[in-house]
C-alpha cells in the first residue's frame, strides 16, 4: 500500500533514523486511507514512537493506522499542538488502547481536558517552554498570542524537522524560533498546517 510516508537519517553520532508517517488529513496520496477534519502524524525516531496530533475521529485515526501497519500500543509519546477538535478530537479513543503514552499539551490547555486525559490513565505534561522531550525529538514551548499551540521539531542529518498542527502563528514565526533554538543547525523541513495569516509567502528551506 502507498503511503504518505518518507525516510530521513538523523546525525551520525546518534546512529538512528527518522521515520514520517501522515496518518490522518484532508486528502491523502493513499487510496486505502480515510481522510478527515485534522491531523496526525508518527514520527519513529530511534526506539521512540510519537503520534503528533490525533485528527478529529479517533475511529478514522486508528483504521488508518491499521492499514499502515502502525501498533497504537508501542506510541510512547504523544504531542497535541493545540486544542482544537481536528488535533485533539482523536485523542480518547487512542488512550483507550494506549493509556502507557505520556502526553504532552500546551500549558494553556483547559483544565477539563487535562482531567479527562488523567481520568483515561495517561500521564499529561503541560509545556510552556522549549524542551527536549527524548533523544532528537524537541518541543519549541508554547506560543502565546492568537492561538496558543505548540510545534515539534526533530534533529536529522540534514537539518532540523519541524512538524506543526495549524501554525496559527504562521510558519514562518515558528521557523524563525527553530531557529533560535537550533542556531547551528540548518531547517530542512516544515510539515504539516500552515497558516500565513493572509499573506501569500513562499517558504524556502
Amino acid at each position: 500500500m502507498k503511503s504518505n510516508n518518507f525516510q530521513l537519517g538523523v546525525g551520525s553520532h546518534k546512529g538512528n533514523d527518522v521515520h514520517l508517517t501522515v496518518i490522518y488529513d484532508s486528502v491523502s496520496t493513499a487510496p486505502d486511507l480515510q481522510t478527515g477534519q485534522g491531523f496526525a502524524c508518527v514520527a519513529e525516531v530511534g526506539p521512540t514512537t510519537v503520534l503528533f496530533d490525533t485528527g478529529s475521529d479517533g475511529s478514522i485515526l486508528l483504521a488508518n493506522m491499521r492499514k499502515l501497519g502502525i501498533d497504537p500500543g508501542q506510541i510512547q509519546i504523544v504531542i497535541i499542538s493545540h486544542n482544537r477538535s481536528g488535533h485533539v478530537g482523536g485523542l480518547y479513543d487512542f488512550l483507550a488502547v494506549n493509556q502507557d503514552a505520556v502526553v504532552y499539551v500546551p500549558e494553556s490547555f483547559p483544565f477539563s481536558i487535562i482531567e479527562n486525559i488523567k481520568k483515561a490513565g495517561a500521564e499529561v505534561i503541560p509545556i510552556i517552554s522549549p524542551m527536549e522531550l527524548q533523544p532528537n525529538i524537541f518541543t519549541l514551548g508554547e506560543f502565546t498570542s492568537y492561538f496558543k499551540e505548540q510545534a515539534m521539531a526533530l534533529r536529522t542529518s540534514k537539518g532540523i524537522v519541524v512538524i506543526t498542527g495549524c501554525a496559527h502563528h504562521s510558519i514562518l514565526t515558528i521557523m524563525q524560533k527553530a531557529k533560535e533554538i537550533f542556531p547551528e543547525e540548518p531547517l530542512f523541513l516544515a510539515l504539516g498546517g500552515f497558516h500565513f495569516g493572509g499573506h501569500c509567502t513562499i517558504l524556502l528551506l
